[in-house]
């Protein structure tokens, strides 16, 4: 364990991989219905069936990434052999994800489900490896914040760049090439280029933080990751944390698929308005990694990830009962956004934290598996409310092809699209009060894993809670 304190280039090294985590993630989520939808001519049932399955498969192979990498003994290390060999693939599937091929409706099926597989299989090859790292980076409470929020700084620029950057390079792109079906091509290729570029960058200079594992691993087999799997959802701690991620992605899954239609429909905002306040909801919401930061020193992480809600819960609330104008649109997107940022970088620091948890109960170290399978449940929140959204748009019988929609429609859509996320965060609120490790018993335990470690008599007092 390397050691710990204020490491500007560690912390910049690894921050820097958070901007291919963004852009390749944000941009599917934020376009990829919506390109299926209205470029490519698919149904949004069939939409959301397509990403609803491949997003599963990806969820599915995110414990067994974890496992490979916390147990690999490659020479370079556990996690940026993964980095530098997966991250090129992920920005090809990035680029074919946005082709729109003169096929057939069911060719096109079939070609969408087995790029999106390919791009998750990639992206989890790439994104589960990194997240783990941030654990082997540091064991301090404070400093996995912080590493956290480098992390969020540059998934910030991400954002910015999917929320306000894509569609007026989709208008300069049909300018240039005289079809908008090739410029989400060339969109594809350019975002892909670059988020790979970020994840070999942060793979390269992070080598010399990186180790082989030192687990006693005698099995690589999928029955022996499986068996694992339900050992690490046995800690108390780690549940609570598996649950706010899936309520937080289940709202980020129903937004993400939805945002398109609530701004063009409801608020009736042109392609320079939505840009507009997606550039303004997410700059501001780059200033919430430093809140998070702060709030998570002073009061902790469990009072972090509770603001984190109530925000996402105000942000909603201002969207479903005030009015639908452009400054109301920007101060429901700051409040909302903000929430969301702040619970992007607390999560993965509560989920750090559990690693010492799990060596105290288990007997080792398994960052990758415990991200991993947050992950899973993460993206299982986002596929479900991904394949919600797009099969309660075929339920209400919305047609996208109606420039104006009819009043009982716009309700229907401000339900489905506002007023159930408000609920969830609502839920999420609830069991954030229930987390229960603190600074003080974090400290506690890992002075009882050092003396135990040692040989050493240690005490169990004041860490009880969070050990059963």
């Amino acid at each position: 364990m390397k050691k710990e304190g204020r490491h500007f280039y560690r912390n910049f090294a690894y921050g820097a991989g958070s901007l291919g985590d963004s852009l390749s993630y944000n941009l599917f989520y934020s376009y990829f219905i919506y390109f299926l939808t209205t470029i490519a001519g698919i149904r949004p049932a069939i939409a959301g069936v397509i990403s609803f399955i491949a997003v599963v498969w990806d969820a599915v192979t995110d414990p067994i990434i974890g496992y490979y990498s916390d147990n690999s003994r490659f020479r370079a290390g556990r996690r940026s052999p993964f980095l530098l060999a997966f991250s090129i693939p992920l920005g090809l599937t990035v680029f074919a994800l946005f082709q729109n091929p003169n096929i057939s409706d069911t060719g096109k099926i079939v070609y969408y489900l087995i790029v999106n597989i390919l791009f998750w299989l990639f992206f989890t090859c790439t994104d589960i490896p990194y997240l783990a790292f941030g654990a082997d980076l540091t064991t301090d409470y404070d400093e996995r914040t912080k590493i956290r929020k480098w992390a969020r700084i540059f998934m910030s620029f991400g954002d910015i760049a999917v929320v306000a950057g894509t569609l007026p390079l989709i208008e300069l792109f049909t300018q240039w090439q005289g079809s908008r079906s090739q410029a989400w091509g060339t969109l594809g290729g350019l975002y892909g280029g670059i988020s790979a570029a970020a994840f070999f960058i942060t793979g390269f200079l992070l080598r010399k933080y990186d180790t082989p594992s030192e687990n006693r691993v005698t099995s690589y087999s999928l029955k022996t990751i499986f068996r694992e799997f339900p050992q690490i959802l046995k800690i108390r701690e780690y549940q609570k944390i598996v649950l706010i991620s899936f309520l937080t992605n289940l709202i980020i899954g129903i937004g993400s698929s939805t945002n398109m239609y609530m701004w063009t429909y409801i608020f009736q905002f042109d392609s320079a308005q939505i840009s507009f306040v997606g550039l303004i909801g997410t700059v501001c919401a780059l200033f919430a990694s430093f809140t998070a930061e702060g709030l998570s020193a002073k009061m902790g992480k469990k009072t972090t990830g509770i603001v984190s809600f109530l925000l996402i819960v105000g942000g909603y609330v201002i969207l479903y009962f005030c009015p639908h104008t452009l400054p109301f649109a920007i101060l429901a997107q700051i409040i909302k956004l903000h929430g969301v940022s702040m619970f992007w970088t607390i999560v993965y620091s509560m989920t750090y934290d559990i690693a010492e948890v799990d060596e105290f109960k288990n007997g080792s170290r398994r960052e990758g598996l415990l991200t991993s399978v947050n992950s899973f449940f993460m993206k299982l929140g986002v596929s479900v409310g991904m394949g919600a959204a797009g099969i309660s748009l075929d339920l209400i019988h919305f047609d996208p092809t109606k420039s104006v929609q009819g009043e009982q429609m716009l309700q229907n859509l401000s339900s489905m699209i506002m007023f159930v996320p408000m609920a969830i965060a609502v839920l999420g609120i609830l069991i954030c009060r229930q987390y229960k490790i603190t600074k003080e018993n974090h400290r506690l335990l890992k002075e009882a894993l050092r003396r135990r470690q040692e040989g050493l008599p240690y005490a169990t007092e004041g860490i009880e809670e969070i050990t059963k």
